[in-house]
């Protein structure tokens, strides 16, 4: 099941068309997909969009926004692929690298990506993002993937001197308006059989620069759910960031960082791609629609 926002509406999207979940139930489901999320309403929603095909009047056309548009808690999990630990000179430990991002950084996955005034090393960072349906604690690997909502395509934008500046400043570094789009669509495991041959990758303006399989994460889906429960109570509507491939513009000689006028595009294969234009604060009402 893939599931979508249009306009502000929770909608359940058959083929190309996105179907108003709640003209959909008559009234009856939220029209906001992360209420159905947090209240574990899903499977009410699978039930209709069988249903869903020949209801032109809850078909919406309108403008994509993230999916989940206020979660919880927003978990960052770095260091989770080989080449960017190895590009970064730091060691896995046994303790995960964690941080977090504010929710005011989401934005969709067609919005710009706003460079904050005064800064000049603004980095990409293409990830997969796991949006947690069932609340728990101590959850063990075998249960870890029933308490998955559904995954979706995120970009873990960074303004790298200030997240490395006075030692480190993940949180804020991390947490800029606009600087976590994600989208298109949150789409449900049983869509995505095969999660280790999902690629992700990320090209700026139209050049290749981050690529990899899920399948090379160091913690996979499961095992990050499993290890983040053993801290805090994970809750339905938090989504975890599963950490970046190595190719980020940090580590290129000389580094590369983003500007106004690039074009961001993410993706990951089975779940779609976010179409990031890149302005800064004095040009962000000039960005095309």
């Amino acid at each position: 099941m893939r599931l979508t926002r249009i306009d502000d509406r929770a909608c359940v999207q058959v083929g190309e068309q996105h179907y108003d979940i709640a003209r959909l139930s008559g009234q009856q489901l939220p029209s906001e997909l992360d209420v159905l999320v947090r209240h574990e309403l899903l499977p009410q929603v699978a039930a209709l969009a069988t249903r869903a095909p020949g209801h032109d009047d809850a078909v919406l056309n309108g403008q994509v926004g993230p999916p989940i548009r206020r979660p919880g808690t927003i978990f960052g999990w770095g260091l989770n692929f080989g080449d960017h630990t190895t590009q970064s000179g730091l060691a896995q430990d046994e303790l995960p690298t964690l941080f977090v991002k504010f929710p005011s950084a989401v934005t969709g996955p067609y919005d710009p990506i706003v460079i904050p005034q005064g800064c000049d090393q603004v980095d990409w960072e293409a990830e997969l993002a796991i949006v947690i349906g069932k609340p728990g604690r101590h959850i063990t690997r075998g249960d870890a993937m029933s308490h998955v909502a559904g995954l979706m395509c995120a970009q873990d934008v960074s303004e790298r001197h200030v997240q490395l500046n006075a030692g480190t400043q993940f949180c804020l570094g991390k947490g800029f308006d606009t600087f976590c789009p994600w989208g298109p669509a949150l789409v449900t495991l049983d869509e995505l059989p095969d999660l280790a041959s999902l690629e992700i990758s990320c090209r700026l303006n139209g050049e290749l620069v981050q690529r990899a399989s899920v399948g090379e994460m160091l913690c996979d889906v499961a095992e990050l759910i499993t290890r983040l429960s053993r801290f805090t109570t994970l809750r339905a509507g938090d989504v975890i960031l599963g950490g970046s491939p190595g190719g980020v513009g940090l580590f290129q000689t000389p580094p590369r960082f983003l500007a106004n006028g690039d074009v961001l595009e993410t993706a990951i294969t089975g779940i779609g791609s976010l179409l990031n234009h890149v302005t800064d604060e004095n040009h962000a009402d000039q960005q095309p629609s």
